[in-house]
């Protein structure tokens, strides 16, 4: 499934009930249908089709900077510590 245009939401930390030295990931859509996902420090980056518990499995090899095409299927991200 192509994803015709991306919408991202920034929603600030503290809605969250995070505190600010927990990692924050951001996201950059590119001209040429990709976004790079970029995060300070280690973290393992899960993925998963939905937001259900137990869904989240980890993207192999991922690092800060890692970038996924737009073509890709609905998928959500988090950075766990």
């Amino acid at each position: 499934m192509k994803i015709p245009s991306l919408t991202l939401w920034s929603i600030p930390i503290s809605a969250l009930g995070l505190t600010t030295n927990q990692k924050r990931m951001e996201f950059n859509v590119t001209g040429d249908g990709v976004t790079t996902e970029t995060w300070p420090g280690a973290g393992t980056l899960q993925a998963s089709e939905s937001l259900a518990a137990g869904s989240w499995t980890n993207v192999t090899g991922a690092v800060s900077g890692y970038t996924v095409p737009t073509s890709e299927t609905k998928l959500f991200f988090r950075l766990m510590q």
